[in-house]
């Protein structure tokens, strides 16, 4: 007759079980900072931090011919990262500029395009959840939105170059945010 283990356990296996997930959990570390002071400044698209009274930690690096033990500052290490700009935007997107204020906005939102080949736009309005809530035409640079009766919350304006959609050349651009405010 076969043994059930849940209804006779063996006394061994509640210690064998605590003893395992004791040794699993263990083998991860969490990566905190125990630092005595430190800074995070931010500006543009530099960012400088520091810590002062941080621990060494001791890691284990694979290099060519082996693993190699390294002895680094702690868990904050330095990191320079060369940042090349990838132009993938289209020519005519390169040119326009879009300008809307006043955003926060209350009633009314004035929105700008700037094109050198004033060209005819479609602005669409959606809310939070991506739902379209208005479309407008654009035919001269300039455009006035009516912000009233929407209630406080994140809005987007999206642009559309119809010109560029009819001959298949329109590449999307970055939705506008805009926040309305009671």
């Amino acid at each position: 007759m076969r043994k059930n283990l849940l209804q006779h356990p063996s006394p061994l296996l509640f210690p064998v079980t605590v003893l395992f997930a004791g040794v699993c959990y263990g083998q991860s570390i969490e990566r905190s900072l125990v630092g005595s002071g430190g800074k995070l400044s931010v500006k543009g698209n530099i960012e400088l931090n520091y810590s002062v009274g941080e621990m060494a930690v001791a890691t284990l690096q694979s290099s060519g011919n082996g693993t190699a033990f390294v002895c680094t500052e702690g868990f904050q290490q330095k990191q320079i990262t060369d940042v090349k700009e990838v132009n993938i935007r289209t020519a005519w997107y390169s040119r326009l500029r879009v300008e809307a204020y006043p955003n926060p906005v209350r009633n009314m939102l004035t929105v700008y395009v700037y094109d050198d080949n004033f060209d005819e736009y479609r602005v669409d309005l959606y809310d939070a959840s991506e739902r379209l809530l208005q479309q407008y035409t654009l035919n001269r640079n300039k455009l006035e939105i009516s912000m009233q009766q929407y209630p406080a919350g994140f809005y987007w304006l999206k642009f559309f170059n119809t010109r560029r959609q009819k001959d298949g050349t329109y590449q999307n651009f970055k939705p506008y945010k805009i926040i309305k405010v009671n």
